[in-house]
């Protein structure tokens, strides 16, 4: 089950929010560079793309990071995979998609900005 609501902003972890949007702005200047133009279509796949690769990161870490979490109660009340809200098949299952689509998408704007993305997974 792919999980396109609300339940990805909580996996997202919000204190990471302008770490990430900082993240991208910087890649975006380095696209537009690289290809000479801006483009809004590909600024759109460019930040559908770098959404999708990243958040396969949050699920991924959530997976590896779930002994650990487990024992903290501020960290299952927050985050889905500890609490229930999504089951381990879930969040891997979720990995995979996000990581695939959002680097295919990050690839299709250019190969400098795919490699980017790749990078920073």
């Amino acid at each position: 089950m792919f999980l396109f609501d609300r339940l990805i902003t909580k996996i997202a972890h919000a204190e990471n929010m302008v770490k990430n949007a900082v993240t991208f702005i910087c890649m975006l200047f380095i696209t537009v560079y690289t290809l000479g133009t801006f483009d809004f279509l590909k600024v759109l796949l460019a930040f559908l793309g770098f959404v999708l690769a990243y958040h396969s990161v949050y699920f991924f870490n959530d997976l590896m990071d779930y002994e650990i979490d487990k024992k903290n109660a501020f960290k299952r009340s927050i985050k889905p995979l500890l609490n229930g809200q999504i089951t381990k098949k879930d969040a891997l299952s979720n990995t995979f998609f996000y990581s695939i689509i959002g680097l295919a998408l990050s690839f299709s704007v250019s190969f400098i900005f795919g490699a980017i993305v790749a990078a920073l997974l």
